[in-house]
């Protein structure tokens, strides 16, 4: 498992005598502070991958992250400083061991206090990972036993949450959990000594005339994730099964109008086209001439006696009516030899097709325009990693509060 530290040191009382030295927060020699840190991470995600396995109501967990701070504390006081001959010796509430050296006199006192910080996105947990038992066992530190009851802590915790009827169909309401976690890591003599994590309080007596009080403690806070705020909303539009397929089938008929449209207007800007429709323009001037004095004329090609006038029309009026049917008769006869027909017919088409996308265009806007088709989005903006989660940092600042005030109470 992989996971990121923030590593501080900050030294309370260097040297509060001359003979004081600083107490080991772990034996590098002996317990590894890297194997200390490991084996508490490695119970952590045993814990939460035990509750992703357990079913679907736990699934919830896969969002979250988590953040755990580890403060490992040694205060030492005596009548035995330290010289170059130091040796570990296995003490009681303290870490692994205490350096000591014999024949010294000097009364000191010296504390070191370190503060390490973890996180991890839950997502990343191999659920096939081996328990850490399993793990210890194969070489990561056969010494070091024991645990602090994650597990335990988080199966209760969830639990007790999701009880209420109400959180365990909206596990999304249920933000954050966390505890506080004191413990001391005891150690066994011999050649190869054991280490135990165990929870605190443990009482041994000591040996010698040194105490070494461990304040030990883990915060351990999970918590869904937060996002950076912001985010973006988009409006669109939705439309029924229905909806869909009429406006399709509008649209289908739009791109074959507009094919038509390109075909008439191909023709048109030909100069067979632009001849044809001179002689439109010139067949539909004499018809209107004609019109002019009460005369019709009969559809088609015919002769002279399709020309209908009024008895009573003037005989200058005739006359010229009867020459401009015969220019009519002679027009249209060179406009049926043209094409006249097929051109008439493309023309005809195009006006149509135009008034088909145009009564298409407003089906296709009511559509749209459907109250009941509108639905609104709303994309989540940027999920911050567990160090900026502001559920995380929240719950971690309630849980030292709550130390502080109880330290108070207690005198500390």
């Amino acid at each position: 498992m992989n996971y990121k530290a923030i590593l501080s040191l900050p030294i309370l009382l260097l040297f509060a005598g001359c003979g004081t030295h600083l107490p080991e927060l772990t034996s590098p020699q002996v317990l590894p502070r890297d194997r200390l840190i490991a084996a508490i991470h490695c119970e952590l995600a045993d814990a939460i991958r035990e509750q992703l396995l357990e079913g679907p109501a736990r699934h919830f967990l896969i969002d979250w992250q988590a953040a755990y701070t580890i403060t490992l504390k040694g205060n030492e006081t005596g009548t035995l400083a330290a010289d170059a001959n130091k040796f570990p010796v296995p003490f009681d509430r303290a870490a692994s061991s205490v350096l000591i050296s014999a024949g010294a006199d000097v009364k000191g006192t010296a504390n070191r206090t370190a503060v390490l910080k973890f996180s991890l996105n839950v997502v990343d947990i191999d659920l096939r990972a081996a328990p850490c038992a399993e793990a210890q066992a194969t070489g990561t530190h056969p010494f070091l036993r024991g645990n602090l009851g994650f597990g335990q802590w988080l199966n209760e915790a969830l639990d007790t949450s999701l009880s209420d009827g109400f959180i365990a169909k909206h596990p999304d309401r249920l933000t954050s959990i966390g505890h506080t976690f004191q413990f001391v890591v005891l150690a066994t003599a011999g050649i190869n000594p054991t280490f135990t994590i165990a929870p605190r309080p443990v009482t041994i007596n000591p040996s010698v005339g040194v105490s070494r009080e461990e304040d030990n403690s883990v915060d351990v806070v999970l918590a869904k994730r937060s996002s950076g705020g912001g985010g973006s909303t988009t409006v669109s539009k939705v439309k029924t099964p229905e909806q869909t397929t009429k406006v399709d089938g509008y649209r289908r008929e739009n791109e074959q109008a507009r094919q038509r449209i390109a075909e008439a207007d191909a023709l048109l800007g030909s100069p067979e086209g632009q001849r044809l429709a001179q002689l439109q323009t010139q067949i539909r001037g004499r018809e209107a001439a004609i019109s002019g004095v009460g005369g019709s004329v009969r559809p088609g090609l015919a002769g002279p006696n399709s020309l209908d006038l009024p008895n009573d029309l003037a005989t200058p009026l005739q006359e010229k009516a009867r020459r401009d049917f015969s220019e009519l008769q002679g027009l249209k006869e060179e406009f049926a030899i043209s094409g006249g027909a097929n051109f008439e017919q493309q023309q005809k088409d195009r006006n149509e097709a135009e008034r088909r996308i145009s009564e298409n265009q407003s089906k296709i806007q009511a559509i749209e325009a459907d109250p009941k088709g509108v639905r609104v989005t709303r994309a989540p903006a940027a999920q911050l990693p567990p160090s900026e989660n502001s559920n995380i940092a929240a719950t971690q600042l309630q849980l030292t509060l709550e130390r502080v005030i109880g330290n108070k109470l207690n005198g500390f």
